[in-house]
């Protein structure tokens, strides 16, 4: 008795050797995702700490510098501040819209899988 493979049982074994690769490319792709949005977390709070403490002594030295004038000081700082946080807003708004999605290269991959079964079912 022998045993003869049916050609889908080959294709199917491609398929599917197809998809453990793709899922492993998915599960690098996540981890590194998860890497780089931590360390860019981490590197946002540690820059946001000392940027505050750097304003805050700026602050107190324009305050003392020119304490005649101190009222026109903290309104021309805070309109300076707001200025500026209005406009990293919207370049972080701008950035977000315009990302790449991610998991690109695991679906680029998946559409040329489907691609190449559609057109080898179409010749078998």
């Amino acid at each position: 008795m022998t045993t003869e493979r049916s050609p889908r049982s080959g294709l199917g074994n491609r398929l599917l050797e197809a998809l453990e690769t793709r899922f492993e490319l998915f599960g690098f792709e996540l981890s590194e995702e998860r890497d780089r949005m931590l360390a860019t977390l981490v590197a946002a709070l540690v820059a946001v700490v000392f940027l505050f403490a750097g304003l805050l002594s700026l602050n107190i030295v324009l305050v003392l510098a020119f304490w005649e004038q101190r009222l026109l000081v903290c309104v021309v700082l805070a309109v300076a501040y707001l200025g500026v946080g209005v406009g990293l807003g919207l370049a972080a708004r701008s950035r977000v819209r315009n990302a790449a999605p991610p998991f690109a290269a695991t679906l680029d991959e998946l559409r040329k899988d489907a691609e190449a079964f559609r057109s080898r079912g179409d010749t078998a």
